[in-house]
């Protein structure tokens, strides 16, 4: 690495410690994200009737380290044959709840970016309405998959103001890809 991109890249982190923080510790934020690439009863054959919601929340134990909580949910349905002509909708609804911990990696004023983990617990419950349906199909259909949650992601927050922002989060959990907004309290 050359003497030019040696300053250059001293200079960068040398402001980037020059601007202020956005978050403190004791700041709190409120996320709600929609997700995009689910990872539950998604794929050939899925219809997605209600996108990966999710909301989560923050405390900063520290300038740059927050716990929390999600909750989220998403529904999808899958057209089952049961025979040359007959079709059975089963409907899948999932719901998160669990703990979120997240290091910000870079906290100022306008952008945070951060990595973080997720343990919790997935709910499934499967609706149907044909009496067809029975244990070996549910299993073939992957419909006793409730259990625990562990997950990872790195994202981002852009804010307009110094409570509103813009957040995307890539990783597994909910989504893929999450979208959504932030507030600061």
């Amino acid at each position: 690495m050359g003497f030019i991109n040696k300053l250059s890249l001293f200079s960068a982190l040398f402001c980037i410690t020059l601007v202020s923080a956005q978050f403190e510790k004791g700041d709190m934020v409120a996320n709600f994200g929609i997700g995009v690439g689910g990872y539950y009863a998604s794929g050939s054959g899925y219809a997605t009737k209600i996108p990966p919601i999710e909301l989560s929340g923050e405390y900063f134990i520290m300038e740059n380290l927050s716990i929390g909580g999600f909750i989220g949910g998403t529904k999808s349905e899958y057209e089952y044959r049961l025979g040359q002509n007959d079709y059975e909708t089963i409907n899948y609804n999932y719901f998160n709840i669990g703990t979120v911990g997240n290091y910000h990696f870079v906290n100022q004023e306008k952008f945070d970016v951060y990595a973080g983990v997720r343990l919790g617990y997935v709910g499934l419950t499967l609706k149907y309405d044909d009496d067809e349906i029975d244990d070996d199909i549910i299993d073939e259909l992957d419909g006793r998959s409730s259990g625990i949650l562990a997950g990872a992601h790195v994202g981002g927050r852009y804010f307009f103001t110094d409570q509103f922002a813009a957040n995307a989060e890539l990783g597994y959990g909910i989504a893929i890809l999450k979208i959504g907004a932030s507030y600061k309290f």
